[in-house]
Order: C-alpha cells, then sequence, then structure tokens
C-alpha cells in the first residue's frame, strides 16, 4: 500500500511537520500534497516553512527580528536564519532535519575575512545549546535567556574589546603608512592587494629598471624595509647609514 505524503514526512518522534508549522505559524501556506510532492522534495517544502515560522516565532519572543537572507542565498542555505537583536547582537538558528533538532549559536564581531575576534582561548566556550523539536519558541526564549545569553554576552563583550584594540592599532599603522607615502612622493604607494594580510600595512616603492624597488612593512612606531637593485655604491651609503643609526641608538 502506498503511503500518503503526510504520513512520508512524518518523524520517528511522531511529530507531524505541517501540523507543527501551522501551530507556530496559523496563517502559514503550505502548498497542496500532489503527485510530484512525495520523497526529498516534498519533505523539505513542508519541513522548510516550519523552520522559517519557528525562527519568526523565537525572534518575536525575544523581541527580535529575523535578517532577511542574501539575495543569492540558495534555497538548501535558507535551514538556517540569523536572528538579530535591538542592540545589533546576532545569533544563528540552525536545524538539524536528521535529528529533528534546533541549534543556536552566537555571531561575534569579524574582520572583512570573516574572521572574528573571539580571543583564542575562549574558542571553546562559545555556546551552541541544541533544542528538540518539540519545544516550543517562548520555552526555547527562556531557556535561551537563562543559559545562552550570559555567556554569549560575555565572550562578544571580549570580542568587541578585542575588535576596537585591533582597529586601533590599525588607524596607527595606516597614519604611519600615509607619512611615509608622502615623504616618498611618487616613488611610493600603499600595498593594495586586500588578500593579504601584510599588505595592509606595507608601502611599495614599485619595480624600476634603472632604480632601486622594495617595500617598507609599518608598524606603529617601527618598519621593516626590504630594497632591491641597488647599485654597489647606494649600498654603501646605506651600510654607513645603519652603522650611523646603531651608533646613535646604543651611544657607542
Amino acid at each position: 500500500m502506498n503511503t500518503t505524503p503526510a504520513q512520508s514526512i512524518l518523524p520517528e518522534d511522531g511529530y507531524d511537520f505541517r501540523r507543527r508549522a501551522q501551530a507556530i505559524a496559523p496563517t502559514l501556506v503550505i502548498e497542496p500534497d500532489n503527485e510530484y510532492s512525495r520523497g526529498w522534495r516534498s519533505e523539505a517544502a513542508v519541513k522548510l516553512p516550519c523552520v522559517q515560522a519557528f525562527a519568526a516565532a523565537l525572534a518575536a519572543a525575544l523581541g527580535w527580528s529575523v535578517k532577511p537572507p542574501k539575495a543569492d542565498t540558495e534555497p538548501n542555505e535558507h535551514w538556517s536564519n540569523q536572528l538579530v537583536g535591538p542592540d545589533g547582537e546576532e545569533i544563528g538558528l540552525s536545524f538539524d532535519w536528521h535529528k529533528f533538532r534546533y541549534t543556536v549559536s552566537g555571531t561575534y564581531p569579524s574582520d572583512q575575512r570573516s574572521n572574528d575576534y573571539v580571543p583564542h582561548d575562549e574558542k571553546g566556550n562559545q555556546p551552541r545549546p541544541g533544542y528538540a523539536f518539540k519545544r516550543t519558541p517562548e520555552d526555547v526564549a527562556n531557556d535561551l535567556q537563562r543559559r545562552f545569553f550570559p555567556e554569549y554576552r560575555r565572550i562578544r563583550g571580549l570580542a568587541l574589546a578585542r575588535m576596537n584594540m585591533y582597529q586601533e592599532h590599525h588607524n596607527k599603522v595606516n597614519a604611519q603608512r600615509a607619512e611615509l607615502v608622502a615623504v616618498l612622493g611618487t616613488h611610493g604607494k600603499l600595498g593594495v592587494d586586500c588578500n593579504r594580510r601584510d599588505d595592509e600595512r606595507t608601502v611599495e616603492v614599485p619595480y624600476h629598471s634603472t632604480g632601486c624597488y622594495g617595500k617598507f612593512k609599518v608598524s606603529e612606531d617601527r618598519a621593516d624595509v626590504e630594497l632591491t637593485n641597488l647599485t654597489m655604491n647606494e649600498a654603501k651609503t646605506l651600510a654607513a647609514l645603519l652603522v650611523q643609526w646603531r651608533t646613535r641608538r646604543s651611544g657607542n
């Protein structure tokens, strides 16, 4: 005997996704079953609106909102939803439809390469509570307030402080780079390859067939220099300058 589409999507724990979705959001419209709606596509078509409805209900219970997905987001990526709070806090809600469980994770300040600023010794402390499918959004919201948010906000605060420290350092380095470029004039330019971290703090002396070239790696109050294609006279002049600088620093 053939099973109906409703029976084919019935999880082992006995919770029907179709009923569950409509219980969370009574106005939710789910396409009617048809002969094409069997198998994985049928399950996804029913489960995905349920996950999205749960995310909306959880956001409402927290006083938050659901972050709209990017325009180029693939449909299968909608299993994860981002919830945004009034103070810029952000959490992710993902659903494992094999285990029938939700997982909540925090989103932390990150750089342009998506590397977060969470201190290394806190990486293993980031909370990721999981919840059975039968839990209500209100129940999950209350549990998050008790168990998740205190630790999430503590670690997020550390990440924000670390981000501000790095940004302050970055601003000082950029100021030093600008001064160095001003001295070099047309012979120097800022490193612009943002795919390499070092180039965020370099000043380049571009290649020239009849002259030296290289780069400066700049920090807040120091710089490393790499020069290529010096003549021997230029190298001797530079060597003499190095001796003067070392002598001046050591006082000898």
